[in-house]
C-alpha cells in the first residue's frame, strides 16, 4: 500500500461517507474507514471512484462533468495533454482553473507530465511532444462566464 493511494482512499472516505466535522474521532473513523476500503477494493477501482466524486472547480463533481465542462467530450475522448490538464487541476481547482489564468492550464498540465516521466509512465519526448500542443478550453456553461473574466482568452470549440 502506497502513500499515492492511501490519501486516494482517504479522500473517497472523507468525501463519501462521513461529514465534514473536524475532530479527532473521525480522523480515527477515517483511517480504519481507508484501511478497510483498501483491503476490499482494487486501487485501480479506489482511484477510479474517487476522480468520480471529488470537486474539479466552477460547482463541477466527478470527472465525466469536468471532462464535458473543459473540453466537451467524454473522459475515454480526452488526449494526454488534456488529461494532463485535468490531473494537474486536482489539489486545487479553482485556484489553478485555466478559465482564471490561461497559464495555469499548461503550467500544471507540464508538472503532472513530468511526474509522469519520472515515474516511467511516459517517456520524455511524447512528454515534450504533449506539453508544445495547445490546450484548448471550452466554457460549457454560459452562467459562469461573469465569474471567468479570463475565459474568453481561450479558443472555444
Amino acid at each position: 500500500m502506497s502513500d499515492n493511494s492511501l490519501q486516494f482512499t482517504w479522500q473517497l472516505v472523507k468525501n463519501t461517507f462521513l461529514k465534514n466535522e473536524r475532530t479527532f474521532w473521525r480522523k480515527i473513523l477515517e483511517m480504519v474507514l481507508a484501511l478497510a476500503l483498501e483491503r476490499t477494493m482494487s486501487k485501480q477501482r479506489i482511484l477510479s471512484s474517487y476522480v468520480c466524486k471529488i470537486y474539479w472547480g466552477h460547482g463541477i463533481n466527478g470527472i465525466e462533468s469536468a471532462s464535458k465542462f473543459y473540453f466537451g467530450k467524454h473522459p475515454s475522448q480526452l488526449s494526454l495533454a488534456e488529461s494532463a490538464m485535468l490531473a494537474g487541476l486536482i489539489p486545487a481547482p479553482e485556484h489553478r482553473s485555466p478559465l482564471r489564468d490561461r497559464s495555469s492550464g499548461k503550467t500544471f498540465q507540464a508538472r503532472v507530465l513530468k511526474r509522469m516521466v519520472k515515474s516511467g509512465f511516459l517517456d520524455i519526448n511524447m512528454a515534450l511532444l504533449t506539453v508544445r500542443q495547445p490546450l484548448y478550453v471550452r466554457l460549457r456553461r454560459p452562467e459562469h462566464a461573469d465569474e471567468l473574466s479570463d475565459a474568453s482568452s481561450f479558443s472555444e470549440l
